[in-house]
């Protein structure tokens, strides 16, 4: 059984596309997510795992399911990043820069 094991080791493991499930670091990265965030949606049940013994392994099909159904925010255009924000101007110091309280 070692014996076997050993040789298990020895070969590269397939790359994550042709694997069916992957382990929570492979998921990370197939996902682009952190373990922090994955963590977060294994608890809360939007993305569904198994357990093998200790390890928690997350269906290929269940990620790629998980990551369609996220809501497809664009944000504000680019051009808009740049503009100062009402709550930024808000905030902003009133007393020119350098000068004492």
């Amino acid at each position: 059984m070692v014996a076997i094991e050993r040789e298990l080791r020895r070969e590269p493991a397939p790359a994550i596309e042709d694997r069916a499930a992957l382990s929570t670091r492979e998921a990370c990265v197939y996902l682009n997510i952190g373990l922090t965030t994955l963590y977060r949606e294994l608890q809360s049940g939007r993305l569904p795992f198994r357990k093998i013994g200790r390890k928690t392994v997350i269906r290929k099909m269940d990620a790629e399911q998980w990551l369609a159904e996220l809501p497809a925010d664009l944000g504000p255009p680019v051009s808009n990043l740049s503009q100062p924000t009402k709550l930024k101007q808000q905030f902003a110091p009133s007393h020119p820069i350098g000068s004492r309280w």
